[in-house]
């Protein structure tokens, strides 16, 4: 909403102009009913002259006289003016007699300015209205306002990065605009259709930032088999780094296959260094993603190093165009056996090592054999015998909830530490009675199981 000097009873005809620094005084073309009342008891003509504090003289209207009070009733058009203030004076007798009504825009997009970055071309996004820095909210922003916010700081606009959530840290003081919606041809933000945030639609918890990089390349995929998997690196000031896996989830991980052009109708995240522990900065931390934005930056996310991550946390990646399941083999049913995983059109195993009934659990509801977990049996290695080719995955590490193996933490693609005397395997049944000696805790007769572990 636009705020206005209330100076005298004619403020209310005094509106923005839309998308500019003007006001316009509305005539509503001297219809009946919506005619301008400034004061009272005059007796005699006058003529009123407009002024702009830009541009002077805008026009001269004929005041008339009714019964109580003289009203403005023949202006021909709105007269609009081209800087933040209308004056209007009254003459009585061709000599001016009272000034007696001035409207001047309180709002006035002032200085613009990006705070909390590495530079000046990146940050949270700060306006100056009646000499007051505040922030804007990211309700709606689009990256067209970003290139319009660029081009005003003489900032590189291709490409640019709108970037939500206090990514550069929270504001002080007011968040001043909202609802700011640009073609993305505008020189300066002033000239954008925005609203004065009044109330408590936004905080600083909304406030919006940007980064007007000028780089091209700013995501890949390092150490997988193919530029579509890999550790999720971002360049920043010329320097690749990481993001942390903390809570890393498909969301997050479709949304960088998208970004890539890689295909994420099946996709896999993975943590925990799966793809081998980056070096230097770690970048980004806390992302947060809703499935649909259409890069990175566009999820909620803290940058530049924050956080409290290590490079074993490191996020991953693999964008693939057909599913990759894991299977059982060397077992009397595909739901019992030893656990092998593809990856790049070789079979290998898994090391069991570390291995405990939660993991077991998963690899069974991932293969449809188990909806739950119950006991699980732990027993020596290779009970379905030894696997040849490469150990895949090591240093698994479940919750028992994951819905599929690829939401635990793992190490992926190799693990020299590992033989294949540690193959795991599992079986997957519902109810069943056995006799095992190789129990810690023997047990004879009927039990419920769901999953027994082999490493």
């Amino acid at each position: 909403m636009a705020r206005l000097g209330e100076t005298t009873l004619c403020n209310r005809f005094f509106q923005q102009h839309p998308g500019a620094d003007q006001i316009v005084l509305r005539s509503n073309a001297g219809k009946a009913g919506n005619v301008l009342c400034c004061s009272e008891n005059a007796s005699e003509l006058r003529w009123i002259r407009a002024e702009d504090s830009l541009q002077g003289l805008l026009s001269f209207c004929f005041e008339l006289l009714c019964a109580i009070t003289p009203m403005i009733a023949g202006i021909p058009a709105d007269i609009e003016s081209a800087g933040p203030t209308i004056t209007l004076t009254e003459f009585a007798a061709g000599a001016p007699a009272n000034r007696f009504l001035k409207g001047q825009r309180t709002d006035v997009l002032q200085d613009l300015r990006l705070a909390g970055g590495d530079g000046r071309c990146e940050g949270r996004v700060e306006v100056n209205i009646q000499g007051e820095w505040g922030t804007v909210c990211d309700d709606a922003w689009s990256d067209k306002n970003t290139e319009v916010v660029c081009r005003q700081l003489g900032c590189p606009q291709a490409p640019t990065h709108s970037v939500k959530a206090s990514s550069f840290g929270a504001g002080i003081g007011k968040v001043w605009l909202t609802d700011v919606t640009c073609s993305g041809e505008e020189t300066s933000l002033k000239e954008c259709k925005y609203s004065i945030e009044e109330g408590d639609i936004c905080d600083h918890r909304n406030d919006v930032g940007v980064i007007c990089s000028g780089e091209a390349e700013m995501l890949r995929l390092v150490g997988g088999g193919s530029e579509c998997e890999g550790r999720v690196e971002v360049k920043h000031r010329g320097e690749w780094g990481t993001v942390c896996g903390v809570n890393w989830r498909r969301q997050e991980a479709a949304v960088v296959c998208r970004q890539l052009g890689c295909n994420f109708t099946n996709i896999i995240q993975v943590r925990a260094a799966s793809f081998g522990a980056g070096s230097g900065r770690i970048w980004l931390s806390h992302v947060k993603c809703a499935w649909d934005e259409p890069d990175l930056w566009a999820c909620q996310h803290r940058m530049w190093g924050s956080g409290r991550c290590k490079h074993q946390d490191d996020a991953g990646v693999i964008c693939s165009a057909a599913p990759v399941e894991p299977r059982l083999v060397g077992g009397d049913t595909e739901c019992e056996g030893r656990l092998e995983v593809k990856h790049q059109g070789e079979w290998g195993t898994v090391c069991g090592e570390s291995w405990q009934e939660k993991e077991a659990a998963v690899v069974c509801r991932h293969l449809g054999c188990s909806s739950s977990h119950g006991e699980a049996v732990l027993v020596q290695a290779t009970s379905f015998g030894p696997g040849s080719g490469k150990i895949w995955l090591s240093d698994v590490t479940c919750a028992g909830q994951e819905s599929d193996l690829w939401q635990c933490k793992h190490q992926m693609w190799g693990n020299p530490f590992c033989q294949h005397k540690q193959d795991v395997g599992v079986i997957c049944a519902g109810e069943i009675t056995y006799f095992q000696t190789h129990l810690r805790s023997v047990r004879i007769g009927k039990v419920e199981l769901k999953a027994k572990v082999f490493f």
